[in-house]
């Protein structure tokens, strides 16, 4: 019994210093924070239990992202037949991860998995925004922008990785881990700060 209350005890005085911290936080921020907290906790109980488990929109999203990317690579290749390997058929690759292959001819360009799609960030990018009070219609503007650049931007990303992959296989990972993340997450970054530092009663010029 004394074990447990010994273990207990470190446990409350830390929840009493979060609690304390907490409550001398700026209004705003305790908002930002609690409404941060809710959307987290919601998001993975539906992502886990009901998304995830049927793939969605991850499989969509992962078909669209290798098809528009396999025609960025036939505007880049007209003299080479590009397609996807199998039709839209997806093929294990590495740890069982689910890849639709990019074909040049009988070479294969680049895998786009469900991890390649972009949703992580979409979701990121969306939660930050729902976070922050605003008008429904500036809410509405960013979340359609910001969407449509980054996932525009996924797509190139995925054509520059194929492309460095054909030509400079040495700078094919660094750019894959973190090269291209770092610009896509700059340019999200971006997006927020616009976001949060115009008033939320006036629209920003995008």
């Amino acid at each position: 019994m004394l074990f447990f209350v010994l273990l207990l005890l470190p446990m409350t005085q830390l929840i009493a210093q979060i609690k304390t911290s907490y409550q001398s936080m700026p209004l705003a921020a305790r908002n930002f924070l609690l409404r941060a907290l809710v959307l987290f906790v919601a998001w993975k109980l539906l992502y886990h239990t009901l998304l995830l488990p049927n793939r969605v929109p991850d499989q969509q999203l992962t078909e669209v992202n290798a098809v528009l990317s396999a025609k960025c690579f036939q505007w880049l290749y007209p003299n080479n037949t590009i397609q996807l390997k199998a039709g839209m058929k997806y093929e294990l690759y590495a740890e069982g991860i689910p890849h639709i292959w990019i074909m040049k001819d009988v070479t294969q360009v680049v895998g786009v998995t469900d991890g390649c799609n972009g949703f992580e960030v979409f979701v990121l990018y969306v939660g930050f925004l729902l976070c922050v009070p605003t008008t429904p219609q500036r809410l509405l503007k960013y979340i359609v922008v910001g969407l449509t650049v980054t996932f525009f931007m996924n797509v190139l990303r995925v054509v520059a990785l194929g492309w460095l992959h054909l030509h400079y296989k040495e700078f094919f990972d660094i750019a894959h881990h973190y090269i291209f993340k770092l610009i896509v997450y700059a340019v999200v970054f971006w997006f927020w700060t616009r976001y949060a530092k115009t008033s939320a009663l006036r629209l920003p010029q995008l």
